[in-house]
């Protein structure tokens, strides 16, 4: 099954690099703070559970916020405000990943609720050359964020006529990522992951373990 794989799509934050601990305190902050401010709640333990609550039950934050009457695009600009760049670097290991898959005949492409802009730039700045995904599918191009399938259809009809059987997606959460997907008759992989067994099809350690996979 997995010998088969002739496509990879590839999730974005915290799946082509992890999430440092800095940068998701900053996040998470300023989640709390706009929840507080769209509810007209204080910020306090209450809060923060509730928050958390809404998104274990959607899957994703842009989903959260979407209930709250904002649009898709809501969490995302507020994301793109926080810089990112000072708190990742390349990681030498992902780099060469890819630079062997440009030798490679898989194809590869994006999906995340990020913006292309951002995308592109963040790839540049990881040393992983944009210019080998097909695809850069966003929140731009799709009517809901994940955990909705909307965006998961749309991988699988971009891919035609590769089938969903031999199509590999990577990410690094369960709900948002791996679950959709499988739903789509993706074969999945979680990465990041130090768990023996999990919903996916694959559980790796490390991003770039990926490539053990054609080797």
């Amino acid at each position: 099954m997995i010998s088969n794989v002739r496509y990879i799509w590839w999730d974005l934050d915290g799946t082509l690099y992890k999430m440092p601990p800095e940068f998701e305190k900053v996040k998470y902050q300023r989640r709390f703070q706009l929840y507080s401010k769209i509810t007209k709640k204080p910020i306090g333990e209450g809060l923060k559970s509730e928050y958390m609550g809404l998104y274990r039950k959607h899957g994703s934050h842009s989903s959260v916020f979407m209930t709250l009457g904002k649009s898709k695009d809501f969490w995302q600009e507020e994301h793109q405000k926080i810089d990112l760049m000072p708190f990742i670097h390349p990681d030498k290991r992902t780099v060469d990943m890819f630079r062997a898959f440009e030798t490679m005949r898989i194809g590869h492409s994006i999906f995340t609720n990020r913006k292309k802009a951002f995308v592109k730039k963040i790839l540049s700045h990881l040393g992983i050359n944009p210019k080998l995904f097909q695809h850069i599918l966003t929140n731009e191009d799709v009517e809901r964020p994940k955990p909705y399938p909307d965006g998961f259809r749309k991988m699988v009809k971009l891919t035609r006529p590769i089938p969903p059987q031999n199509i590999l997606y990577v990410g690094d959460r369960v709900e948002a990522d791996i679950i959709p997907a499988k739903k789509e008759k993706l074969l999945t992989a979680l990465v990041w992951s130090a768990q023996r067994k999990t919903k996916a099809n694959l559980t790796f350690r490390h991003v770039a373990d990926v490539i053990s996979l054609f080797r």
